[in-house]
């Protein structure tokens, strides 16, 4: 079992999020039990979750309880012309690295209708 807070070494498949700063010990010794590789990662910057990088996602059970989410790639990256960059992903919307409170799609919908965002990257949705 690898464990580490170093991110210099290739990353486990699966990147999970915390809510809580830092990950709480219950939690780590969930994804302990779970993962065969377990690295993380600290924010870089305010706003940032803490993450764990994870060679295999836990039980749902497991991520409800301690409010963990998978981060999947982005659907969608749009930035606009102040460089406001809004991230959209399979079940959240982050603007500049902060969750947003509204849902991907009414995310997409605003994005497209306003003139000064420009897409980053397009996934397949």
């Amino acid at each position: 079992m690898t464990q580490s807070t170093s991110t210099t070494e290739e990353q486990p498949e699966y990147t999970i999020q915390s809510p809580n700063r830092p990950f709480p010990l219950s939690a780590k010794q969930a994804l302990r039990e779970t993962a065969a590789a377990v690295t993380y990662e600290e924010p870089t910057a305010p706003g940032e979750p803490w993450l764990a990088h994870v060679d295999e996602v836990p039980a749902d059970e497991i991520l409800e309880q301690y409010e963990l989410t998978v981060d999947r790639d982005p659907v969608e990256v749009w930035e606009s012309d102040s460089d406001e960059r809004v991230t959209i992903y399979p079940q959240r919307v982050t603007v500049d690295g902060y969750e947003g409170t509204i849902s991907p799609a009414e995310a997409k919908e605003r994005v497209r209708e306003e003139d000064r965002f420009s897409p980053i990257e397009m996934g397949d949705s």
